[in-house]
Formats: C-alpha cells, structure tokens, sequence
C-alpha cells in the first residue's frame, strides 16, 4: 500500500498548515501545496485543488466531478500519467488536516463530503473491474483503493468532533452498502472467470489423457515379436504414465486453489472485506456514549448487521448488548395517560396494592402481640 503515514501521526504538509500573518495574528490559508511533495506526488497539487472545489457542493455534483477528474469509468477516456491511489491519498490528508486544525468549525462537514465523493471513486472503480475480461492487475489496484478508503474513513472517525458524527453515520449507511455490493460483484466476477479456466484446464487435461490412452492401446495391438512383447510389458508394468487422472485428487487441488483465490480477493469471512468493515463502524460505536447516543448507536448495529456476514453476526449481537440496559423518557408511557386509557384495570391494579398493604400491616401487627407475652 501507500508508504504514506495515516492521519492520525501525519502532520500537514506547509502548504496546508496555519500562515500567521504579523499584521493581525490570524491564521491566513494557502490554497496551493507543498512544493517537494509536488515533486514526489506529481498529481497530488492537482487533486488536492480538486477536492477544495468541491468540498461544499452537493454530494451528486461533487462525486460526478471527481469521478470524470480522475478519468475513471467506460465513459471517461483513459490518459497515460493518471492520479494514483498515493496521489490522490497525500492530497486527502492534506485536505482533511486543512479542515480539522483550522478554527472554521462549518468546514468540518466538508470532511464527510470529500469522504462520500472518495467512496464513489472506488465504487466506480470496483465497477470497472467487474466487466468481462478485466485485466487482473485491476485487482490489486481496487484492493489499495479500498485499503486507503477504509485506513482514511477510521481516522477521520477517531478525530472528527462527536457533533459531525451524526452526518457521517447517515453517509455511512448509503456508501458501505454500495461498497459491499460492488466489491462482491466483482469477487463474483473474478471467481466466475477462475472457474471457467479451471474447467477448460480440467476438459483439456482429459482429453490429453484420453488421447494418450488411446496411442497406447493402439500400439498395444500392433505391437508384434519379442522387442514388441518387451514393450508391452513395460508399459504393463508402468501404467500410471498413460492412465488418466485421478478425479478426486483433481477436485481436491481444484478446491484448494479456489480457497486461495478467495483468500487473495478478501471476502472469506475473516478477509479484508468484512473485517475492515466491522473495525470501521466499532471504532466509530467507541466514540459514542451508551446513553447520550443511543439511537445513533442503534443505527450502527443495524448497519452492522447488514453488512457482516452470518460468520459474524456475534459482533453486532455483542454491540447490542452494550445498549440494551438504557431506557428512554420517550420509550415510557405517560401515568396519566395510561390510567385514562385504561381505568378500569388501573382502578383494580390500585385497589390491589392497597389491599396487599393492609394485609401486611395486619400480620405485623397480630406477629408484635405475640411476640409481646412471651418476651
């Protein structure tokens, strides 16, 4: 992956840190960034301008920009030196760090905008993988992008203020979803195509077998004379050079190969895809209070259990049980309510515990002039 630092040690580059200016003491910006990281990161400077521009814009307008910017997509023509996932990870930390040392507090939802725009770039890259015939270095390109979405998306998480929370959850429970379909659709993909191969590999190694089977009793029956009978006999004795293949052992290599398969695109139940995922949303369910933020809380758990498979569905279950003890005001009915709407079995409840009441005053009081003679 990216030799980047995450946000959370990365320290802005000058370009985006504070400027004083002596006249007032203010913090002053540059638009413009450093210029050795614009030397290292040649798309960086460009990308970063990018994510400044549409920082405020709704979220449809800014993710349509930056999608066509970055050229990707069947509709987008493909240019030699395009960004790449380093370029374009600099200039989010630069972007984001701009925003969350600054004293504009309004800006800091633009963090959850460039974060929503940058989840529609890797949607629509995984969705660019997914067509026939791909190349398979796409894979591993999809797989950096989405180790930089979820590395960026857990930082920001730790160090947002718990007001923007809210906003980042709703953004959250749109774009994860879509990030899952589309990264399953393109395993689906992938695995589709391993199959294919696999088979056309399987057909023609029977054939071959076949074939070769076929040359050997062929000559088997022509074979004449004693150098032909010698031969005869040695092909009797070594039988497994022309015999075909065993099909359960090829089923069983076909098998394994197929779990390392799965293994290197990150979907079994233990790989990138879910367990990302599940680290993501706990470490944004950290950050909240069991009682000031237990609908948002809520909301966590259920995307939870939308997105995890059933291998780890315990994780959603053990995350419910922190919040199952917290009981709302607003989750109580009204006394008064409930006794006009139901005053009979009000009227019955009461007279109930008064008669138990009275009940137990009279035992005391029949128990203590017992007690009473015999001390």
């Amino acid at each position: 992956r990216s030799s980047t630092p995450s946000l959370a040690h990365h320290r802005a580059p000058r370009a985006s840190r504070h400027v004083f200016a002596r006249s007032g003491g203010r913090p002053a910006r540059r638009v413009a960034m450093d210029e050795r990281a614009g030397e290292v990161w040649k798309n960086a400077p460009g990308i970063y301008e990018k994510l400044e521009a549409i920082a405020g814009k709704p979220k449809d307008a800014a993710r349509k920009e930056l999608v066509a910017f970055l050229g990707i997509g069947s509709a987008a023509p493909a240019a030699e030196g395009a960004p790449g996932v380093e370029d374009f990870e600099y200039a989010l930390l630069a972007a984001i760090m701009r925003r969350l040392e600054g004293e504009e507090g309004q800006r800091l939802a633009e963090i959850t905008n460039m974060l929503d725009a940058t989840a529609s770039v890797v949607i629509e890259l995984f969705e660019q993988a997914s067509v026939p015939g791909a190349p398979s270095s796409e894979t591993e390109r999809c797989k950096q992008w989405w180790a930089l979405l979820v590395s960026l998306s857990e930082d920001v998480t730790r160090l947002l203020p718990v007001e923007h929370l809210e906003r980042l959850v709703g953004d959250l429970e749109q774009s994860l979803v879509l990030l899952r379909a589309a990264y399953l659709k393109f395993a689906g993909q992938r695995l589709s195509e391993f199959d294919t191969q696999k088979d056309a590999e399987t057909k023609e190694a029977e054939a071959k077998a076949a074939e070769e089977a076929a040359a050997a009793a062929a000559a088997a029956k022509e074979g004449e004379g004693k150098e032909k009978g010698k031969e005869k006999e040695k092909d009797a004795k070594e039988p497994r050079k022309s015999a075909p293949p065993d099909p359960k052992a090829l089923e069983q290599k076909r098998t394994e190969e197929r779990k390392r398969f799965i293994q290197l695109l990150g979907i079994s139940p233990n790989g990138p895809l879910y367990l990302a995922l599940t680290s993501l949303l706990k470490q944004l369910s950290s950050r909240l209070c069991s009682t000031l933020h237990a609908p948002l809380r809520a909301r966590i758990v259920l995307l939870l259990e939308r997105l995890l498979a059933m291998d780890h569905k315990a994780i959603a279950n053990n995350q419910k049980l922190r919040t199952q003890e917290h009981i709302q005001s607003d989750d109580l009915d009204d006394e008064a309510a409930a006794a006009g709407a139901f005053p009979a079995a009000a009227a019955a409840a009461a007279a109930a515990v008064v008669a138990a009441a009275v009940a137990a005053e009279e035992a005391a009081k029949e128990a203590a002039a017992k007690e009473a003679p015999a001390k």
